[in-house]
């Protein structure tokens, strides 16, 4: 009979199917308890965001769902005509776009949009001659435009869609055509200047700004982005325009309003917290999938930290006296707290940032022009330069600055700010700087 032989295996290696069964519980009853943990954090941060007044409902009760009006369906018509696509990609509205158009406008897109921001850029108010492709696209569509530009003045502004209430499922406007036509319109004023044709050049900007009303009203992010850009082409024109009308020095006072994008990065963060970190679009594999549905409680933890620091940062953001950085630094960093180290998920508040940058460059862009259009009307009421600026050397936008103010003896005029400014983070400005020298 034999001998019972020892398992000389090490006690580790030993098949101990209860001790597994047991470990395998455990684990599963830890996930367990990290989904509903986290899911409760997730829960805590969206009611306590939506506590402070921040929540999608009272953004729409001020800023109510609209349709599209007839006055945009009859820019979108017009538009066609000179190759742009005003309809939004997701209407069923049927408008054929002459194929001829398209191709024209496509032939000078590029130098027409570098034609407009050269100019702009300089701080002067020399104007060149366009490329010859571009003259001869603005003479071609001469008619169209004045037919634009009489539509737009003769009825209410045009709006598009306004869709708060869909969050992050809400439908924008075609931003990239209505931005094509604003250099269009942009590009026809300084052509027109540079013939002294200065009827024409207000009424192109008359334009813009009526095209432009919902773009400044609506409290959308990129929305606002564009509404920049397109303050900053009326801006850049306007500072080469002699006799500007007088509202737009209260229309420029008015605009850059810190409020609005508030309600715009509010409702950045409402649509935020209405997503589901854990949803995985598009074709995964079973393996991508099995670890999204793994990594939940991470990722809904990730989603929380997000939310408690855009609602510290806007809190904080509302109290500051302006947004201008202090002495010594480039740029204000508003934000109160740094994303920790073991949230990986991409900051959303780096669209905040780079917003409150942008707006409070426009903030001194605008501040500029209102200084130089209320010298031009000094000078066309008295005949010369006025010996200081008529709105005061203070600027609103850096109230630690100053806006200096130069006549030379040969009768040359400069404005300029006492503190330089880095290039925006994105996108071109205005020079804050300006002189009546060409």
């Amino acid at each position: 009979m034999g001998r019972h032989r020892r398992d000389r295996r090490s006690w580790w290696r030993r098949p101990r199917p209860g001790l597994t069964l047991a470990l395998l519980v455990a684990a599963i009853a830890s996930y367990g308890l990290l989904v509903v943990f986290s899911h409760r954090i997730e829960q805590r941060s969206r009611r306590a965001w939506e506590v402070e007044g921040n929540s999608l409902d009272q953004l729409v009760r001020r800023y109510p769902s609209r349709g599209t009006n007839s006055q945009a369906r009859e820019v979108e018509t017009i538009a066609a005509e000179l190759g742009l696509r005003l309809v939004p990609n997701w209407s069923s509205r049927p408008l054929r776009l002459d194929p001829g158009a398209v191709e024209q406008w496509q032939s000078v897109r590029d130098a027409l949009g570098e034609f407009v921001v050269t100019h702009l850029r300089r701080d002067d108010g020399r104007i060149d001659a366009p490329p010859q492709a571009v003259a001869d696209y603005l003479r071609e569509h001469r008619q169209v435009l004045a037919r634009l530009r009489s539509v737009i003045a003769d009825s209410d502004p045009p709006l598009w869609r306004r869709e708060l209430d869909r969050g992050p499922e809400a439908r924008l406007p075609n931003l990239l055509g209505q931005v094509a036509l604003h250099r269009i319109l942009v590009a026809d004023a300084l052509e027109a200047l540079r013939g002294r044709g200065w009827e024409r050049a207000a009424a192109d900007l008359e334009a813009s700004w009526s095209l432009a009303a919902g773009l400044r009203e609506d409290p959308v992010l990129i929305e606002q982005f564009v509404s920049m850009a397109v303050l900053r082409f009326q801006a850049g024109v306007l500072r080469r325009l002699p006799e500007a009308d007088s509202r737009w020095s209260e229309r420029l006072a008015g605009a850059g309003d810190r409020g609005l994008l508030l309600d715009a990065l509010r409702h950045e963060v409402a649509a935020l917290s209405m997503v589901d970190p854990t949803r995985l679009t598009g074709e995964l594999s079973a393996s991508e999938r099995a670890f999204g549905w793994l990594a939940a409680p991470y990722l809904r933890v990730s989603h929380a930290d997000a939310l408690t620091r855009w609602q510290q940062a806007l809190s904080g953001l509302e109290q500051r006296p302006s947004l201008c950085p202090p002495p010594g630094r480039e740029r204000l960093d508003w934000r109160v707290a740094s994303r920790p180290w073991w949230n990986r998920l991409e900051d959303s508040l780096e669209a905040g940032f780079s917003a409150t940058g942008r707006l409070l460059r426009l903030q001194l862009d605008l501040e500029l022009t209102r200084h130089w259009l209320a010298l031009n009307l000094e000078r066309a009421r008295r005949g010369h330069w006025p010996a200081e600026l008529p709105l005061g050397g203070a600027s609103a936008a850096c109230p630690e600055e100053r806006w200096l103010y130069h006549v030379s003896p040969e009768g040359e005029v400069e404005v300029r700010l006492s503190r330089s400014f880095p290039a925006p983070m994105h996108g071109w400005a205005l020079p804050l700087r300006h002189r009546s020298g060409f």
